[in-house]
């Protein structure tokens, strides 16, 4: 039996065949057009009108001799269009947006040399990214872990190392705070 206008074997032919065009021809076509709307001193009197014939008028200068247009053959034999194989009944369909089956794990991944240099270049700076993280996080660390802050009074030996234990006690609750629960002595 014959397929029908509503077959989903057809549809996706059709979608394939239309993306195909579109990618060979229809974009530059739109292209053309959008150029056309675009330019200030575009006639359509220069696109209508045809040029003399040169065998009509061979003493014309602006005379050609007409030449037949060529065949606008667009391949549209699932070999030459992306996905076209896709199309057919009972295969992967990956190419279909929206999709969800899982693609061929042998499927070829094309990568471009600047693809590959980017790619570097963004190991690198994530790799200067984390050193800076790291010298950042030692400094706040050697920050917490300063010596305590001397009291301005002159006082006997006894009495001021009550008062540099205390002082580094508040440092060790800070630093506990920071850290979480870890108890960590600091002198």
């Amino acid at each position: 039996m014959a397929k029908g206008l509503r077959s989903k074997v057809r549809r996706r032919l059709r979608g394939v065949r239309r993306a195909h065009f579109m990618k060979v021809q229809g974009m530059k076509d739109l292209q053309r057009l959008n150029d056309k709307l675009t330019d200030k001193d575009h006639s359509i009197m220069k696109d209508c009108a045809l040029k003399p014939n040169a065998f009509l008028e061979p003493d014309n200068p602006d005379s050609v001799f007409p030449q037949r247009k060529p065949e606008n053959n667009i391949d549209f034999r699932s070999s030459a269009m992306s996905g076209g194989g896709t199309a057919i009944r009972f295969t992967t369909r990956t190419e279909i947006p929206g999709s969800t089956k899982k693609g061929s794990k042998y499927k070829t991944k094309v990568r471009t040399i600047e693809q590959i240099e980017n790619d570097e270049i963004e190991a690198k700076e994530k790799e200067i990214k984390q050193q800076l993280e790291e010298t950042n996080n030692l400094m706040e660390n050697i920050a917490l872990e300063e010596e305590p802050i001397d009291i301005g009074m002159e006082v006997d030996k006894n009495s001021l190392m009550t008062a540099k234990l205390q002082d580094s006690k508040s440092v060790r609750k800070s630093k506990n705070r920071k850290r979480g629960n870890r108890r960590t002595l600091v002198y």
